[in-house]
């Protein structure tokens, strides 16, 4: 379908209660399930939003909200995470039709999503306090005390509760959590087999990584056949792993994240989601710019405990300008999406380059929150290694009990 772009004046109504108008362009192209984003001179936000029915502009489209502000030059028209618009596109004019509140209040889910079951039990530690004047390390500390106070037993839900599976055992610590560590599909103890399962893929990669110098590879026939369907082949392998099946065809942008990751230089025509997140971890394993994965389990985790954390301590997000590049992946499961103070901006960016660069920033967080827990003065429980014994954290391992922690 043809995008369009738009620069014109917009009259809106607000049900009854007037009219108002006001010059906005179009800061993306508008296309069937891409972002719109209308802003004023100013570039204040007004809507951001995702076209979700009619591909035909001249009909009504409903906007379903994932992100917006109230305009000051628009008093009458207070948009809330939730809301949708129902507008359509005429001549090269844009006219907004009306507005249908939706069923979001402050505290609740700040997505498209209404809450889901919380846990019985959940977050019985409370938040930690912070130090006067906190900087960004006194936060992230805090993170990885939090989930190293905090109780934790394999659960499961089931309508609107989170039920303990069996007789899983209770208790707290990352090094219990990571022991913890389940697959969805039986919720029964997976650590360490998580390891074995992942060895063959995460070695297979780490050999073609040395293989060729992948910042001088410019295009897919630089690479042999045989090794393109390697990657290929990892990339279904771990989406499968990641239980993220793809449509045919998905993988033929597996060389791009590669390179991207392992040079730390991502191509603008490199896909990344969720799932490409896990390939690009594993592709990255152990270099000093390793990434993370960075999926709706894990960023639910993340997000959601900093939002309490700043909550609180009577902090925002405007606090520590480094979280402007967390993106939370939404998703229904478990306790997702969890109720949540802040409006935190969901998904990555439709623009790869923009996606790459937030995704490059949390990685920078998440290899802070790993410093930290392997930091000998704070004194947290060393990782049990998969063949007995302990050793540093990595970065594999941060991942799975984030991964959990954000069921």
């Amino acid at each position: 379908m043809k995008s369009r772009t738009f620069s014109t004046i917009v009259k809106v109504s607000y049900f009854n209660s007037g009219a108002v108008n006001l010059p906005i362009e179009s800061k993306r192209m508008l296309g069937e399930g891409q972002v719109v984003f209308l802003a004023g001179p100013d570039e204040t936000p007004v809507f951001t939003g995702m076209l979700s029915k009619s591909k035909n502009f001249n009909k009504p489209v409903y906007c379903q909200g994932l992100y917006n502000e109230t305009h000051p030059l628009l008093p009458e028209l207070p948009l809330q995470v939730g809301d949708k618009l129902i507008f359509d596109i005429k001549d090269g004019k844009v006219r907004i039709l009306s507005i249908v509140k939706g069923v979001w209040k402050p505290g609740e889910a700040t997505s498209r999503y209404e809450p889901k079951a919380q846990p019985d039990n959940a977050d019985q530690a409370p938040p930690p306090k912070l130090p006067p004047d906190p900087d960004y390390s006194d936060l992230l500390k805090a993170i990885v005390q939090w989930i190293q106070d905090d109780p934790f037993q394999r659960s499961y839900r089931q309508g609107k509760h989170i039920l303990p599976r069996g007789n899983a055992p209770r208790g707290n610590g990352w090094d219990f959590r990571l022991r913890e560590f389940a697959y969805t599909r039986s919720w029964l103890p997976a650590f360490p087999r998580v390891h074995q399962t992942t060895a063959p893929v995460r070695q297979q990669m780490r050999k073609l990584r040395e293989k060729y110098d992948w910042g001088e590879i410019q295009e897919d026939s630089q690479i042999s056949k045989k090794d393109l369907k390697q990657l290929d082949d990892a990339a279904r392998w771990i989406f499968d792993w990641g239980e993220a099946p793809q449509k045919p065809g998905f993988s033929s942008g597996a060389w791009l994240v590669f390179a991207g990751a392992v040079t730390g230089v991502p191509s603008s025509e490199a896909p990344l989601n969720g799932s490409w997140s896990k390939f690009a971890s594993f592709a990255s394993e152990g270099l000093p710019h390793e990434l993370p994965v960075w999926d709706s389990r894990v960023s639910s985790s993340v997000i959601h405990r900093i939002d309490r954390i700043l909550t609180a301590n009577g902090l925002t997000p405007d606090d520590f300008p480094n979280l402007v590049h967390l993106r939370i992946l939404l998703a229904n499961g478990g306790t997702r999406p969890r109720p949540l103070h802040f409006q935190w901006r969901s998904g990555f960016p439709q623009a790869n380059d923009s996606a790459w660069a937030h995704y490059f920033a949390i990685a920078e967080i998440l290899r802070q929150m790993l410093a930290t827990l392997n930091d000998p003065e704070n004194q947290f429980p060393r990782m049990p290694l998969p063949d007995g014994g302990s050793g540093d954290w990595d970065m594999f391992d941060l991942n799975l009990v984030l991964f959990m922690d954000g069921y």
